[in-house]
């Protein structure tokens, strides 16, 4: 098995993208569908009917929000050759699988290195599926993502020197809205902060996740959505921001998910004793394995909120928003490479 993750370079309009990404990714995405379909969708306790009619209405949202991002995802249905409800039930699996409470990403941000990170924990039967997109718009705007097959964007940058970062989170979610990994590819298109910050209050609530959004002229937000509430999160300093997966902002909001004040307090420990954190701080941070399963860097274990799936670290990312580049490290081995990419 590679330890890099596989590019994909997907270019024109909302429906030659779809189109592209629904062909070249079709196996990755029916075997991604499957998976959640018959190991995690049950435990919400949702039956299946329910959950291709949420998938049905979350198309209707979106598409009222940005009708070209429902163009992009139908198109990627079709070329993919999978039920339209089912490809839209997959891009709403954080809501559908809002019931877990699991430890997951821990994320930072520093405006004077324009140092964006984070790990990215999850299942490890998800990360053999995972892909990076390169996306390029007519316009020759460009967005790199690391993404689940079939899903429109998860953390990333693009070519104005915007990116972003994610955390779950955990609080009841009691309407539909834009769902989490639409809302991703949304902010990526964003060319500011500013812009990115409007347009995600836009989207209305309805999720639970944090999104760090930051650009290459130092200005960012933290943005806890916590079901139908929105707060900004604090940063740690004019410099830095962390986060992992509790709201920051109202630390009552929501229920609190095992590690998260824990691996957050590590992140402000190892601040205070590196005052001069840099690139590589940052990476040594997001490698600690001291902890367990309530490292920074989680080895794959069994996870009991999740019926004994493998959880850990699936992928950890830097990105320089300046230069534009990403390096990708896959899993959680530390002995695994990070791999560089660039949009410039």
């Amino acid at each position: 098995m590679t330890d890099r993750f596989p590019l994909f370079h997907i270019s024109g309009g909302p429906a030659e993208r779809g189109e592209a990404h629904g062909r070249l990714l079709k196996d990755r995405i029916h075997s991604l569908w499957a998976f959640y379909r018959t190991k995690v969708f049950p435990m919400s306790g949702l039956s299946s009917d329910r959950i291709k009619a949420k998938g049905l209405i979350y198309r209707d949202t979106i598409s009222q929000f940005n009708p070209a991002l429902a163009i992009e995802l139908d198109h990627i249905a079709q070329g993919a050759s999978i039920d339209l409800a089912d490809l839209y039930a997959l891009n709403a699996r954080s809501e559908i699988m809002n019931f877990s409470q699991i430890g997951e990403c821990t994320s930072l941000f520093q405006a004077s290195s324009h140092l964006l990170a984070q790990t990215w924990d999850w299942i490890e039967d998800v990360e053999h599926l995972t892909v990076l997109i390169d996306y390029e718009c007519d316009d020759g705007f460009r967005i790199l993502t690391l993404t689940e097959p079939g899903m429109l964007a998860k953390i990333g940058l693009n070519s104005a020197g915007l990116g972003l970062c994610l955390n779950f989170l955990s609080a009841p979610i009691a309407n539909i809205a834009v769902p989490v990994h639409v809302l991703c590819r949304a902010l990526l298109s964003a060319r500011s902060t500013a812009e990115a910050h409007a347009l995600a209050l836009k989207a209305g609530k309805g999720k639970s996740s944090h999104f760090l959004i930051a650009d290459d002229h130092g200005d960012s937000v933290g943005l806890e959505f916590a079901g139908e509430q929105v707060f900004e999160a604090p940063a740690f300093n004019e410099d830095l921001r962390f986060h992992t997966n509790h709201c920051m902002a109202a630390p009552n909001t929501g229920s609190a998910i095992p590690g998260s004040v824990e691996r957050l307090e590590r992140a402000v420990a190892f601040a205070e004793s590196n005052r001069e954190m840099d690139h590589e701080a940052a990476r040594r941070l997001l490698l600690d394995q001291a902890h367990g399963a309530q490292s920074i860097q989680r080895p794959y274990s069994a996870e009991p909120a999740l019926n004994n799936l493998s959880v850990g670290s699936c992928a950890t990312l830097l990105i320089n928003l300046k230069q534009q580049v990403m390096e990708v490290k896959r899993g959680p081995s530390l002995t695994s490479a990070f791999h560089h990419y660039d949009l410039q």
